[in-house]
């Protein structure tokens, strides 16, 4: 095809050129204006979703929960040292208890003699042994280090640190 023979279809065909033309630009003007709808709705969308249900940015929200979660890790940190504390005291207070009841004298009825056990987490503490009689009722303590005894201990002492012991 020559250049003449092109120029004669588009002038015999410059009516429905046109049309085409200005139909396709209507269908682009169309679908220029439905994006711009789609984007300004977003657009609003976006700004009701920056800003919180009170009123503040999510932005500003993230910021003050990025404090509020360095806060709790300081006050985590504290408070794991105070349990580290509190576990060391701990070893040294009566965690084991042993107690034995007993007739210590034939002449009474009831076993209102015991001995009792209290020990720490080491196994040291005290052994309490109370006597009971008619006339009298003596108590007695022996200490007890690591679980090792200074002082001699009757079946019923003994007992009971085999109990707080187990």
């Amino acid at each position: 095809m020559n250049p003449d023979t092109i120029v004669q279809m588009i002038q015999a065909n410059a009516v429905i050129i046109t049309a085409v033309s200005a139909l396709a630009a209507m269908v682009l003007f169309f679908l220029f204006l439905l994006t711009v709808r789609r984007i300004a709705l977003l657009s609003r969308r976006l700004d009701r979703f920056m800003k919180g249900s009170s009123g503040d940015s999510i932005e500003d929200m993230v910021v003050e929960y990025k404090q509020r979660i360095e806060g709790l890790e300081s006050l985590g940190g504290a408070l794991n040292g105070r349990v580290k504390a509190l576990e060391t005291i701990q070893r040294g207070c009566i965690q084991k208890t042993g107690l034995v009841r007993y007739n210590a004298f034939c002449d009474t009825g009831c076993d209102l003699s015991f001995s009792l056990a209290l020990l720490d987490s080491d196994g040291s503490g005290v052994v309490l042994s109370s006597l009971y009689g008619r006339n009298e009722s003596i108590m007695y303590a022996k200490p007890l280090v690591n679980g090792k005894r200074r002082y001699a201990l009757s079946a019923e002492e003994q007992e009971a640190v085999n109990r707080a012991l187990k």
